[in-house]
């Protein structure tokens, strides 16, 4: 039997922006049920949309999965702009006591720049690409330093 705290419920920042007030109450209450039940809940894709950063402080999340557009090459030409604007939702998102995912990351510079910048956890082509279960099996059984999360 699976632990509450093991499953992790993604809600897209796109979702709660399609819809009316009334429905995005309706969900807060049913995430805010599903959180008192130990499941966690991940707001995936976070700087994509148009949200106000009040939904961090009504959302029953724990998790924070900033998008991939936060995570340019070093020598992209936004580069500066874009490693100020990764920072600051990084640093709010700990001032949160939230978890940080930064989703995207394909190059090892990009990895070394996310982990100057405080991220303490990354997602990835760089890691892995998407896997099957058999493949995730194999990969913590035969790869050393990887782990499940």
């Amino acid at each position: 039997r699976l632990p509450p705290a093991a499953l992790i419920l993604e809600i897209t920042e796109s979702m709660l922006l399609a819809t009316t007030p009334a429905e995005t109450t309706r969900i807060i209450a049913v995430l805010t049920r599903l959180r008192d039940h130990g499941i966690r809940i991940a707001l995936d894709d976070f700087g994509t949309g148009y949200s106000s950063l009040a939904y961090l402080r009504t959302l029953p999340v724990d998790i924070l999965k900033i998008d991939r557009s936060f995570t340019t090459a070093p020598t992209a030409a936004d580069h500066a702009q874009t490693r100020a604007f990764t920072k600051a939702i990084l640093e709010l998102s700990a001032s949160l006591h939230l978890q940080t995912i930064v989703e995207g990351v394909e190059t090892h510079d990009q990895a070394v720049l996310l982990q100057q910048l405080g991220s303490p956890l990354a997602q990835g082509y760089l890691f892995s690409p998407p896997a099957t279960a058999d493949q995730i099996d194999d990969l913590l059984h035969t790869t050393p330093g990887y782990e499940a999360a």
